[in-house]
């Protein structure tokens, strides 16, 4: 229900009405080498998690996907944004 409320376009818009530019984040969190690796892309003004998803391959393609859907989002609600990422991998 909680990842319901975080993608509905109406609360999102209450959220940041007024919000002048958004920060953009991408977070890569992989627990062991070999297994899926969850993205979060957050917005860090607001500090609130948009989506996350659960990925096998980090290519280029699917990250991009992922920003351009997050582009998107910010895109809908007619605010600028800016971008960042970064991954966490755990030590092998």
């Amino acid at each position: 229900m909680l990842a319901a409320r975080q993608q509905d376009a109406q609360v999102l818009a209450e959220e940041y009405h007024g919000v002048d530019s958004l920060i953009l984040s991408i977070d890569g969190l992989q627990p062991e080498k070999g297994h899926e690796t969850l993205y979060v892309v957050r917005e860090l003004t607001r500090k609130r998690a948009w989506f996350a998803e659960a990925l096998i391959s980090s290519t280029a393609f699917e990250i991009q996907r992922l920003i351009a859907k997050a582009r998107q989002w910010a895109e809908q609600l007619g605010i600028p944004c800016n971008f960042g990422s970064r991954t966490s991998k755990t030590p092998s």
